[in-house]
């Protein structure tokens, strides 16, 4: 089958509607003219897919809101290593450009998680 689009926007919608309907339809008739076994396979393969997008879709909604919450928690995190490396280097257990190196570090993987 031959697909040209139209130039006219709004036409080109009502064609890919059209077209998503008669794919729908001819689905269904399809699947009627399975036999009840059959039907019932494929009724399960459709929900259960349709499930799965829907729990997609619901994972990356609460991963948008979980989002701020863990680069705050990451920054906290960050903060926490640079407050103990600096406590470290004024008991004099590490150098300053030890301290330095393991800034950068702390740095670097900071700029990895966001």
């Amino acid at each position: 089958m031959l697909c040209v689009q139209y130039a006219d926007k709004v036409r080109e919608r009502a064609r890919k509607k059209r077209l998503a309907a008669e794919m729908e339809e001819r689905a269904k008739k399809k699947v009627d003219q399975m036999d009840p076994k059959k039907q019932k396979a494929v009724a399960k393969a459709r929900v259960a897919k349709e499930k799965a997008k829907a729990e997609a879709v619901r994972a990356k909604k609460h991963a948008k809101k979980k989002q701020p919450h863990l680069l705050a928690l990451n920054e906290w995190d960050e903060l926490a290593a640079d407050e103990r490396a600096y406590k470290r280097m004024r008991k004099g257990k590490i150098t300053k450009e030890e301290y330095e190196d393991i800034l950068e570090v702390v740095i670097i993987k900071h700029m990895k998680l966001m």
